[in-house]
């Protein structure tokens, strides 16, 4: 399931912050798939157990509280933790106001997507 793929691939970037401590982390990680708003929130509370600089479980229940459960969310860890949003079609695609959240950086990439990132 793409789910799963998705799962594993970001617990094991993460794996210095959830019960798999191997002691490894991957600084420049970007998941290969997006995944919905309830696997958002799912994942990323099994992958950092406890906040992570600025990042805890509120701030994915935030992102899918503003963007919807229907956009497209990619999993990253870019030096910190870091999600990029695609809303979906018809949805929010504006990020007036939005950059207001618990991140550090917020910015719209080349391609559309939104960067959000905690540190």
């Amino acid at each position: 399931m793409q789910n799963d793929k998705v799962r594993l691939e970001v617990l094991q970037a993460y794996s210095d912050c959830n019960e798999q401590n191997k002691g490894e982390r991957n600084l420049k990680f970007k998941a290969s798939e997006p995944v919905g708003g309830e696997a958002l929130i799912s994942i990323m509370k099994e992958a950092v157990l406890v906040g992570y600089n600025e990042f805890s479980e509120k701030s994915t229940k935030h992102l899918v509280s503003v963007f919807g459960e229907n956009a497209q969310y990619t999993i990253a860890r870019e030096g910190s933790v870091c999600i990029y949003v695609k809303p979906a079609k018809g949805e929010r695609t504006s990020i007036d106001g939005f950059c207001a959240g618990d991140y550090d950086e917020c910015s719209i990439e080349d391609d559309g997507l939104l960067r959000l990132w905690w540190d």
